[in-house]
């Protein structure tokens, strides 16, 4: 009996997780959060890389002013700076494009599905039929231009049929 509680509650607990992350791309409230937290990191992920880069220059700067300093020393100190700066660098970069990349997504998501949908409202009026509906999702800012295709597919239909 308890086995049965503990399942049901772990399908429950599971369910309400895909929901919540369905919200998060499909809500435009929460995809405005995330859009700023990913600028937030990727605005971090930057600062703490130029930070990095800095305090690794200041590093080979300290070296380079030393009186008297061994050439093998500075080239040593000099080629592990250049590795670190390259790879701070790097690595920040790499950093960032992924979480453009993922914006991106979440911006692209949000534009090309509702764009499609009204195409292809279009696409089935101009073929005819003008009773043709598509559900745009319930947030969605392109709902009142759904609204209004529908009532002009509703006056086409009256038109045709009086006609």
């Amino acid at each position: 009996m308890r086995d049965l509680s503990v399942e049901s509650n772990a399908r429950e607990n599971a369910q309400r997780n895909r929901r919540t992350l369905k919200a998060l791309f499909v809500k435009p409230v929460y995809q405005m959060r995330l859009g700023f937290l990913l600028i937030y990191l990727g605005l971090l992920m930057l600062s703490g890389t130029a930070y990095l880069m800095y305090t690794e220059l200041r590093a080979l700067d300290a070296v380079l002013n030393q009186p008297l300093a061994d050439p093998a020393q500075v080239q040593a100190v000099l080629s592990s700076v250049l590795d670190s700066v390259a790879a701070y660098g790097l690595g920040g970069f790499a950093a960032f494009v992924l979480l453009a990349s993922v914006l991106g997504l979440i911006i692209n998501h949000r534009v090309s599905g509702p764009t499609h949908a009204l195409l292809q409202i279009i696409d089935q009026y101009i073929a005819g039929n003008y009773t043709y509906t598509r559900k745009l999702r319930t947030h969605d800012e392109l709902k009142p231009i759904q609204k209004r295709l529908k009532k002009l597919g509703d006056k086409l239909e009256a038109e045709r049929r009086a006609g």
